[in-house]
């Protein structure tokens, strides 16, 4: 399971439709389950952003794809 969208990213780039398969995580956020005080250095609006970055790619860029991006 752990490099599943690499498999998946390769299958894609196969298909040749544009759709590109990445994985995101937006490092350690404040969030109502790690608590305001826990010492997360990111706000929820900071921790959205390279997740958000990755889903408004423009169309018909060849990459990234099958990577995991991190933004920790």
């Amino acid at each position: 399971m752990k490099f599943v969208f690499r498999i998946y990213g390769k299958k894609a780039a196969k298909d040749k439709k544009g759709v590109l398969v990445n994985c995101g995580c937006p490092g350690y956020v404040q969030t109502d389950m790690t608590g305001a005080n826990s010492g997360a250095p990111k706000v929820p609006d900071e921790g959205a952003e390279k997740i958000v970055q990755l889903a408004l790619l423009p169309p018909g860029i060849p990459g990234p794809n099958g990577c995991y991006i991190s933004d920790a």
